[in-house]
């Protein structure tokens, strides 16, 4: 989740891709597209995977009913209580960023444009970045009626398709049309009517990391081929960043052939990358930290106000001078270090952080465990 806060710290900044946020620095980093683009086609597939696997935890621990309860509670309560919030804080911030900036950027011009012409319609109504709320909603809704009526011999072959490696294989052949239906980069379904393309590819990634929940020779055989996918995926995001189509807005559609090919390379690059960054997640932080636990407990909330602050803190230094790199790292900074600081003074210890995480620590016990 906090991959988010640098993702959209790094687009004020990212040429040419700036041309696609709301906010567009006068400096900008070439580099900075490379890191910000590289991070989008893996973070929200690798999300859903871990939201995947730790779904199917919950369900095999305390059954359909609760695993339904906890999903009311712990994702449909915070998407209606904080869409209206942060839609609003959302609306303030860009008409901050309209009458802050000398030079309106190109997607608030074209939203403008939208909002003058009267051309939007219910089905254009915005989630905003919970959009990835609303799509586990239908996720696990899915999962918990598939595992009801769940086929013991068919998880069997799947297994059998995991441990040897096959079920890896085929994930990227899955995924390509979503991608080809969904275009480069990888747009956010960040509307109330639902997409088709979201199940085809997030949903892929989570029922893959359902299907291996408990399957530790399977997820072994990723960690024993690290090195291997680390090289084969460097490659193929390579040839898939390069042969983007230009950054134009509105953008421009490559021919077929064209938008097939990077939909394939897209599909092999996120799958690989996916499965690298598990296998360094379970290297690396399968510990008992109290650190990382604090950070892991907080990563819900300031996932859900980043975005504003974010925008806020872009507009601000949007027509200051410096460089991109320096601009961008005090986004991520501020933001992460307010987030942080709110979720310490007004969310840990309150009814707000039992709301988010499921419960509520008391200010006592939550003093001696800071880090």
């Amino acid at each position: 989740m906090l991959l988010g806060i640098v993702f959209h710290g790094a687009l004020a900044y990212a040429a040419p891709i700036q041309d696609f946020w709301f906010v567009r620095d006068q400096s900008s980093s070439g580099l900075l597209n490379f890191v910000a683009i590289f991070l989008h086609s893996f973070r929200m597939p690798l999300f859903f995977f871990v939201s995947g696997y730790f779904s199917r935890l919950l369900i095999e621990k305390r059954g359909t009913s609760q695993f339904l309860k906890n999903r009311f509670s712990r994702i449909f309560l915070p998407f209606i209580a904080f869409w209206p919030i942060l839609a609003v804080l959302s609306f303030g911030v860009l008409l901050f960023a309209i009458s802050y900036l000398d030079e309106t950027p190109p997607l608030l011009q074209y939203l403008l444009e939208q909002a003058d012409n009267n051309s939007g319609n219910a089905g254009d109504i915005g989630t905003l970045h919970l959009w990835f709320l609303y799509y586990l909603l239908f996720f696990g809704g899915f999962a918990a009626l598939l595992h009801r009526y769940r086929s013991p011999a068919l998880e069997r072959r799947l297994d059998k398709l995991a441990v040897g490696g096959w079920l890896f294989v085929i994930t990227p052949i899955i995924i390509a049309p979503a991608l080809y239906q969904a275009g480069h980069p990888v747009p956010s379904p960040d509307r109330l009517a639902p997409m088709l393309w979201p199940f085809g590819y997030f949903g892929v990634f989570f029922g893959l990391g359902w299907l291996l929940f408990g399957n530790e020779r399977a997820l072994g055989r990723i960690d024993a081929h690290r090195t291997k996918i680390a090289a084969l995926a460097t490659a193929v995001f390579a040839f898939y960043y390069f042969n983007l189509p230009e950054f134009t807005f509105p953008p421009l559609e490559p021919a077929p052939s064209e938008r097939l090919l990077l939909s394939l390379a897209g599909a092999c690059a996120t799958s690989l990358l996916v499965y690298l960054a598990l296998s360094f997640g379970r290297q690396y932080l399968n510990i008992e930290n109290r650190k990382v636990r604090y950070v892991a407990d907080a990563s819900f909330w300031l996932y859900l106000i980043h975005l504003p602050v974010v925008v806020f803190f872009q507009t601000l230094l949007a027509e200051e001078q410096g460089f991109a790199w320096a601009k961008f790292a005090f986004t991520v900074i501020a933001t992460t270090a307010l987030g942080l600081l709110t979720y310490r003074l007004f969310v840990r210890n309150s009814v707000i952080g039992a709301f988010l995480n499921g419960r509520r620590i008391p200010s006592d016990i939550a003093s001696s465990k800071e880090p």
